[in-house]
C-alpha cells in the first residue's frame, strides 16, 4: 500500500465500548462505508484486541470522507 492510500483516510472518530463483539461490529461497519476504497481495511486498523484493550477499551476508525461516521 502506497502512503496516499493511509493518507486519504485523514477523518475519524473514537468510540469507547466495553464489549469485544462490539468493536468486531464497528470494524465491520467501517470496512462496509468505505467499501470503496482499495483497502478499506486501513480504516480499522490497529484496532486489535491487544491494542483496544491497552487503549482503555477504545478504538479509533478512520474514513476518507468527514460524514461517513455519521451515516453508519
Amino acid at each position: 500500500m502506497a502512503d496516499e492510500d493511509y493518507e486519504a483516510f485523514h477523518y475519524s472518530i473514537t468510540c469507547e465500548t466495553d464489549d469485544l463483539a462490539v468493536v468486531h461490529c464497528l470494524r465491520a461497519l467501517c470496512e462496509f462505508a468505505e467499501r470503496g476504497q482499495p483497502y478499506p481495511q486501513i480504516g480499522w486498523g490497529g484496532t486489535g484486541e491487544g491494542e483496544w484493550r491497552r487503549n482503555d477499551n477504545q478504538i479509533t476508525l478512520r474514513f476518507t470522507e468527514p460524514n461517513t461516521a455519521m451515516h453508519l
